[in-house]
């Protein structure tokens, strides 16, 4: 859903800037300070939204507490990374010349960004699948985690947020870069 919601609003956020782009290029605005505003006015609403679905699914299921926590931050850090990679592959494949704004995500950048996204939302999947039942097996069923499982959770875990950090930062920094060739 999340990725969904960000390749139909966050990926064309750069490109609806359209033909009153290069107001942007003339303004003493860097392209990074233009690109992380787009993807900090994108990241409360989807974080939010995403959060809640995440809470409704959590109320029907009714994990243990912790787990409702693990839950929640996790799609609030996917729901980061997944915004920073809308924001900054939308700018590395800007459709500026495109008229209806629905028809901007349906490009090569767009099918390159859901790809990047899913895959993305993945790998987080499978990093956290060690911990989380790990978690679980000592919470629900009382079982002590070895000291080996609990160090290799740690390690996905901390695997999970780099991916999603190297996911928000790495797109971003590109797209900046492709949006400053423009003005040179």
């Amino acid at each position: 859903v999340l990725a969904a919601l960000a390749v139909r609003f966050v990926f064309p956020a750069v490109s609806l800037e359209g033909r009153s782009f290069w107001i942007l290029l003339s303004a003493p605005l860097g392209m990074s300070r233009f690109l992380w505003s787009k993807f900090l006015g994108a990241l409360i609403p989807l974080t939010v939204l995403t959060c809640l679905l995440a809470a409704l699914t959590n109320y029907v299921l009714e994990p243990p507490p912790i787990l409702t926590v693990i839950s929640m931050l996790t799609t609030a850090i996917v729901a980061a990374a997944v915004t920073g990679l809308g924001t900054g592959l939308g700018a590395l494949y800007p459709r500026f010349k495109v008229d209806n704004p629905a028809r901007i995500a349906s490009g090569f950048g767009g099918v390159v960004y859901m790809i990047g996204a899913m895959t993305l939302v993945l790998v987080v999947l499978a990093l956290e699948y060690l911990p989380v039942r790990t978690l679980y097996y000592a919470l629900v069923r009382g079982q002590a985690p070895s000291t080996r499982r609990v160090v290799l959770s740690i390690g996905f875990s901390v695997a999970a947020l780099a991916v999603c950090g190297l996911c928000t930062y790495l797109p971003m920094r590109a797209g900046a870069k492709a949006l400053g060739r423009r003005t040179a």
